[in-house]
């Protein structure tokens, strides 16, 4: 007589813990390259850590080491925290994760025309891993950018391969004047070159 048991698969991207040493690896790697203050902005992804042991094992919320930000060893490394219902302000340029804010019949084929949109200031978001910009002046005559940058991932995630849109890239913002005038450099990376 057989015993049907059944099939495990083991998973093809990253575990959990593989994530948490490749997250330390990789803020090591910043942390000695560059001496700046390092800010780090919880997004989508980063929030199921802390959904997950709510919803599944409640009883060990606020044991020690349970939460991404004790993973990473923000505190320790001196690295401040923004959760992800918040958004920061650099001179007149509001910065957020974007998962709040580009979403529905907000994300259209431009993501910073959906920011520009819903948020009608200057904004610059992560979160569509996109690079694209919108620049238009308001009633008043004052001109609003919004930007939404590429990522620093796989552009091809195992969750949606087929009809990925992302492209790898960053933005350097600076900060103009003391009236909050920027200007942002929103880069591409294609084919391993800064763009």
């Amino acid at each position: 007589q057989t015993c049907a048991l059944p099939i495990l698969h083991l998973p093809t991207e990253m575990t959990v813990k593989e994530c948490l040493e490749f997250g330390n690896m990789v803020l090591d790697e910043i942390q000695s390259l560059m001496d700046i203050p390092i800010i780090f902005h919880e997004g989508n992804h980063d929030i199921r850590f802390s959904h997950h042991i709510l919803m599944k094992s409640p009883e060990l919320w606020g044991v020690t080491g349970m939460t991404l930000q004790e993973q990473l060893r923000l505190k320790e490394r001196g690295i401040a925290h923004v959760s992800d219902i918040r958004h920061m302000k650099y001179g007149g340029l509001n910065i957020a994760h974007g998962h709040h804010i580009v979403k529905g019949v907000f994300a259209p084929v431009n993501p910073a025309r959906g920011v520009f949109t819903k948020t009608g200031v200057s904004t610059l978001i992560g979160h569509c891993h996109r690079t694209s910009e919108h620049i238009e002046p308001n009633m008043n005559g004052k001109v609003v950018g919004c930007f939404s940058v590429g990522c620093i991932t796989s552009v091809n995630p195992v969750y949606n391969p087929q009809v990925s849109k992302y492209n790898q890239g960053f933005a350097m913002v600076e900060l103009l004047d003391e009236h909050g005038d920027f200007l942002v450099d929103n880069r591409k990376i294609i084919d391993c070159k800064v763009r």
